[in-house]
């Protein structure tokens, strides 16, 4: 069968027949029409009849342009596909696998074959589903159904109506699925049992399948093509019949014709449309065209004479007729004289078109220009519009009402402007500069600040949004101009107030930074005397009890101040951190050693509670972090008056779970639970985190006073115990937390006790076992010759704690008492290392250190100051000096310095000397009163060892039996170990 036998059984010459006969059928029309589209409506004719003709080359012509079928594989793409698909459905993996393997390396037609999987009859009907172009299934029957695999059959060819793909079953119980009734009652191309379908059965059967699949494929596309080409040739036909039609009806418009003597002889069907009078009714009666005219619009068509335009085209006359129905419309209308080849006059063909709702559009665009431009020059701001242009500047094409009478011109001046005359200088360069100009075009808006010039040359502040838009079909720029000189006026003053507010903080900072240190000193020296007053057994009761009013005044005056001065400096945000490494568990030990003193006071109950899987060493500022905990507890302590406080630390993991310390869940279990849905709640992912909680069975906190605990000032409680704190705090402690990367937060029920806790990020710090063990030993000196250290102080008692920790290792000391005797004495005795003040009369230590290192670069210079503002002000500028070091000193960290700068070799007391000095066993060691231990406690804090060898003097001249301890201590103050001396006396306590 050649292809022309093969397309004429595709479409019978009946059809084709039938096709044309109604194409011929649709060509009749009125002879008066008949030589308007004569020769084209036959030429349609002739190609639909000459398509049940196909030649070879035309069909080829139809493949290669078949580029739309719905069918998912064609002629045209089957050559260019990559690899035949092939889907196996069957629920045995075996089947699957052997498949695979017979099949491996299969090619047909220079083109691989993909193999597919399906293990039921739902998972291929997704699979076919989805992929239609698959050319071959092998088919199971039996599967999650007898019949799973028939019904998949029938799927593909009824629901998917896709018959192209190559179905073949494949069974293992053929009694199950007869083969005469299965080909019989199912649309499939094959049908095998497994036993027979062998290697190369198989490999017969895919082959044989897909060069079926290929042919039905190929003339599936020459079908389509054919298909294609015969309704894109009926398509033509009705176009033309359409035209035909509508040339017959003379279009939508109504027409008309008159003769020579003015009668009406036709008129079309849409005359009925627009008038409401019907054709014949025209031309029967013909006063009707002028009797519904207008009466207003009359004289305007009665004896009108069109236009020509320099085109040769007629202009239209507009004028409006009165319907049946009595509505008014309006109407187009044209007419010209039609004269025959010889130039007789046959008469006038008019067309009058329905512009009704054209008219309305332009009534409606007109108010909406109106409404338009009542906007457009209402507006506050400047208004400019100008083409847009990829480079340079265009003229306004328009400006608003606003624009001319701001910038002191007529519309006329300045619609022969551009943006740039009205642009000071150097903003006019800006205005086209690249990046801004490429953001424009880019996103369609940009809005910039700039200066504008005014025609009396006056320049103001402006503010531009530049918008892209289309106008009357070109793209151009719709500029907003506001004023914004009221507003610069503004943030100028607003600048000026933020400057003067930053200089009033700066003099209020430095005024309390300057008091806080006027007040330490006579403070010291109060708190110094009524201290050893307390020791004089001379003092009768009421003596002692004024005593310890001064002291408890004084005490309430040292943490005024310090909460005072810390306040200050959060509140200008000069507050920084001073990270360093230390052993976690005794820097809490250490706390809580403290704070016991005064729980036992007041004979409450102190826990600590500390899970085992806590960091031995992390980084932090210890300072600031022992400030926060020594708060809470002083307030926990405070506030409670019977039961108990529990200070817990633990890590918090994902899992951690939030409950109450050993012993206290009797006392709330409501407010227990609370806390663990809150705390569970603010750190669900939190793992790694450390968790510092303390619990009271304190008085509580009203719930609607939680939030004012924590404002400056404010106090909650009652009015007794206000009197012993500032209301500062927890103020304080919050922005502490803060800083150190947590939040403070409280649980509380009033006459029930409250909670705090807070979880912080804690590095922890490697191999920390090492350096903790060198750090304990005691340093008694450095290896080498002997280094000079000048100590620069205008404060002697500073001068003397630094001697006598520097001069037992070895160092020799030379002391000055100001700047310029600094200078003086750096020159004559050129010593290794300085400490250098900074707030000193005559010469402060900024000026002295800067002359020495300008005159000696190479001696080591650290500054050494209690007001932290100062170092902390300057710390991110070059200091003067080499390093720095903060008031109170600790040892380790000054030890560290000088074996930095100084490269040395530091001696460490050995075992047996350290041995020696306990002599005593500590069963025999017999401690002093209570009074006198706390007072050894609180000089150990403020590391005032000269002040502890004076109180260890008076204890040994108290009693013999005290000599044992005092033995031991001293041990610890020749070391300079305030560590050691705390843990060692809060045994006792």
């Amino acid at each position: 069968m050649n292809d022309n036998d093969l397309f004429d059984n595709i479409f019978a010459d009946d059809e084709i027949e039938a096709v044309v006969e109604d194409a011929d059928r649709s060509s009749s029309a009125d002879d008066f029409f008949d030589d308007i589209f004569a020769d084209e409506t036959e030429a349609v004719v002739e190609d639909v009849d000459g398509a049940s003709f196909a030649t070879d080359e035309s069909i080829e012509k139809w493949k290669i342009s078949d580029v739309d079928s719905p069918f998912p594989t064609t002629s045209r793409n089957i050559e260019n596909i990559k690899e035949w698909k092939m889907l196996v459905v069957d629920d045995d993996e075996d089947v699957h696998t052997l498949t695979r393997l017979s099949l491996d390396n299969f090619i047909f037609d220079n083109k691989p074959l993909q193999i597919m999987g399906a293990y039921s009859g739902k998972e291929g009907q997704q699979i076919l589903t989805e992929q239609p172009d698959i050319a071959l299934v092998l088919l199971d029957v039996v599967m999650e159904s007898h019949s799973a695999g028939l019904h998949l059959a029938r799927f593909v060819r009824k629901t998917l109506h896709n018959q192209f793909i190559r179905l073949v079953l494949r069974t293992g119980y053929p009694g199950d699925a007869p083969e005469r009734e299965v080909v019989v009652s199912y649309d499939i191309d094959g049908y095998i049992t497994k036993t027979e379908l062998t290697v190369n059965k198989l490999f017969s059967f895919v082959m044989s399948s897909l060069r079926a699949y290929k042919t039905i494929m190929t003339v599936e596309g020459y079908r389509q093509g054919l298909e294609r080409k015969v309704e894109e040739r009926t398509r033509e036909l009705a176009v033309k019949e359409e035209q035909y039609r509508t040339v017959a009806d003379f279009t939508y418009a109504w027409e008309y014709w008159v003769d020579p003597t003015g009668n009406h002889v036709y008129a079309s069907p849409s005359c009925e449309r627009i008038t409401g009078y019907s054709a014949d009714e025209f031309i029967q009666n013909q006063v009707i065209l002028e009797s519904i005219i207008h009466p207003d619009d009359r004289k305007t068509i009665i004896g009108h004479k069109h236009l020509v335009t320099e085109t040769g085209e007629i202009e239209p006359i507009e004028f409006r007729i009165i319907t049946r129905s009595g509505k008014a419309r309006w109407i187009s209308h044209v007419c010209n004289s039609v004269y025959s080849e010889n130039g007789d006059y046959l008469g006038q063909r008019g067309s009058n078109r329905d512009i009704t709702d054209q008219k309305w559009m332009e009534e409606v665009a007109r108010a909406q220009e109106k409404r338009f431009r009542i906007f457009f020059n209402s507006v506050d701001d400047a208004i400019f519009v100008y083409p847009l242009r990829q480079e340079g500047f265009a003229s306004f094409i328009e400006v608003n009402d606003v624009a001319c009478k701001r910038y002191g011109y007529s519309r006329e001046e300045l619609l022969k402007l551009t943006a740039k005359d009205i642009t000071k200088k150097v903003d006019a360069e800006q205005h086209v500069a690249p990046d801004q100009h490429q953001k424009l075009l880019e996103t369609g808006q940009m809005v910039f600040e700039g200066v504008h010039i005014k025609k009396s040359g006056e320049k103001f502040p402006v503010e531009i949004n530049s918008n892209i838009v289309e106008q009357y079909g070109q793209m151009v720029i719709l500029a907003v101009v506001r004023d914004i000189t009221q507003r610069k006026q503004a943030e100028n003053e607003l600048k000026n107030a933020k400057r003067a507010a930053e200089a009033a903080n700066r003099a209020k900072s430095a005024f309390i930074a300057n008091m806080s240190h006027e007040l330490r000193t006579p403070l010291n020296g109060i708190l110094g005397y009524a201290q050893i007053l307390e020791r004089d057994k001379r003092l009768d009761d009421d003596h002692k009890t004024k005593l310890d009013i001064i002291q408890q005044s004084g005490n309430h005056l040292l943490n005024l101040i310090n909460d005072i001065l810390d306040f200050s400096k959060m509140e200008a945000e000069r507050m920084e951190l001073f990270e360093s490494s230390f052993a976690f568990l005794p820097f809490i030990e250490n706390i809580v050693a403290m704070v016991k003193v005064r729980a036992d006071k007041k004979d409450i109950r102190l826990n600590f509670e500390a899970e085992p899987n806590l960091p031995v060493a992390v980084r932090s500022d210890e300072k600031r972090l022992s400030q926060v905990i020594i708060n809470l507890l002083n307030n926990a302590i405070k506030f409670t008056e019977h039961g108990g406080i529990t200070f817990s630390v633990y890590r918090r993991t994902e899992s951690t779970e939030t409950s109450p310390p050993k012993g206290e869940e009797a006392s709330s279990p409501a407010l227990w639970e609370e806390v663990r849905e809150m705390a569970t709640s603010k750190v669900p992912n939190s793992f790694g985190k450390i968790c510092f909680q303390i619990t009271d069975t304190g008085i509580g906190i009203p719930s609607d006073k939680l939030t004012d605990i924590f404002s400056p000032f404010k106090q909650v409680g009652e009015q007794a115990l206000m009197i012993e704190g500032t209301g500062l705090g927890l103020a304080i402690s919050r922005k502490l937390t803060r800083l150190l990367g947590g939040e403070l937060q409280v649980k509380s029920r009033l006459g029930e006790g409250s909670t705090f806790w807070f979880d912080l990020n804690l590095d922890e710090v490697e191999a920390w076992q090492n350096t903790q063990k060198v750090e304990k030993q005691h340093i008694i000196g450095f290896e080498g010759e002997e280094r000079t250290i000048l100590v620069v102080d205008d404060v002697f008692h500073n001068q003397g704690v630094l001697i006598n920790i520097l001069e037992p290792l070895g160092f020799k000391v030379i002391a000055a008492n100001d700047g310029q005797e600094g200078l003086n004495k750096a020159i004559e005795f050129r010593p290794d290392l300085i400490l250098m003040d900074l707030v000193m009369p005559i010469m402060d230590g900024y000026e002295a250190t800067q002359r020495i290192k300008k005159n000696q670069p190479d001696t080591k210079v650290i500054i050494v100051s209690a007001d932290s503002s100062r170092v902390t002000a300057n710390i991110h500028k070059k200091p003067p000096g080499d390093d720095y070091l903060q008031k109170p000193i600790y040892m380790t960290e000054l030890f560290h310095k000088l074996q930095t700068h100084l490269k040395l070799t530091w001696i460490y007391e050995t075992e047996e000397e350290h041995n020696a000095l306990d002599l005593v066993d500590q069963a025999d060691i017999i401690p002093p009163p209570v009074t006198e231990l706390v007072s050894l406690l609180e000089s150990a804090q403020m590391f005032d060892f000269i002040e502890i060898a004076e109180q260890l003097a008076c204890i040994e001249a108290m009693d013999k039996k005290y000599k044992p301890f005092v033995l031991h201590m001293q041990g610890f103050v020749e070391s300079f170990d305030a560590d050691d001396i705390c843990e060692f006396v809060a045994q006792f306590l």
